[in-house]
């Protein structure tokens, strides 16, 4: 299946894209190719899924993009390249629309690193109120401690009139950051009697 996949992602897309359409399925090969390899790739199709992704995929082909890129990222040991590369130029770009910017997300959405933080946190910036959102609630996520006066800063701008989903990610935030603090807390009073001990 997964050769299949890659067979058919070397071939031009079909349909083909007609001459100035800006929204449509063309791709449906790649599209059908890309959710094979949502199943079975490995962290080796990170590549061929980034070379796909800078063909301004159509909407449907970007959307099986994500589940792909998804799938590699989880399973490569440290998350990043061309990939990664790729997919922050999407999800950075004000001028793409709202649903191709949370597909190439949706790839990050359980994967860490550096890089993808850094990513995260541009992001964060952007003036795509439901992008935004859920950039911050993948911060949060995967990314409270790196990133959190980052998070913070963002979410500063939501008050004092945040929307319903602005304010499911600020409830979020305080349970996450009641949770590491109670870490954080206990973690210190471990340390504290180690330390007595001795």
């Amino acid at each position: 299946m997964r050769e299949t996949a890659r067979r058919v992602l070397a071939e031009p897309p079909y349909p083909v894209r007609d001459e100035g359409e800006d929204e449509g399925e063309w791709g449906l090969n790649h599209a059908s190719a890309l959710l094979a390899l949502a199943h079975v790739a490995t962290a080796d199709d990170g590549d061929l899924i980034a070379d796909v992704v800078r063909t301004r995929p159509s909407p449907v082909v970007m959307n099986a993009v994500g589940q792909a890129a998804a799938r590699v990222l989880t399973v490569s040991r440290e998350p990043g390249g061309k990939l990664v590369d790729a997919l922050g130029v999407i999800l950075l770009d004000e001028s793409r629309g709202t649903r191709d910017r949370l597909d190439a997300l949706g790839a990050f959405r359980y994967v860490k690193g550096d890089k993808i933080g850094d990513i995260l946190v541009r992001a964060g910036r952007t003036r795509d109120e439901k992008v935004q959102a859920e950039v911050v609630a993948v911060l949060v996520s995967n990314h409270l401690t790196s990133r959190l006066d980052a998070i913070k800063k963002i979410t500063q701008a939501w008050t004092p009139n945040p929307s319903r989903v602005q304010e499911r990610i600020l409830r979020a935030l305080e349970a996450a950051e009641s949770v590491t603090h109670g870490d954080q807390e206990a973690s210190s009073r471990q340390g504290q009697t180690g330390w007595e001990k001795t």
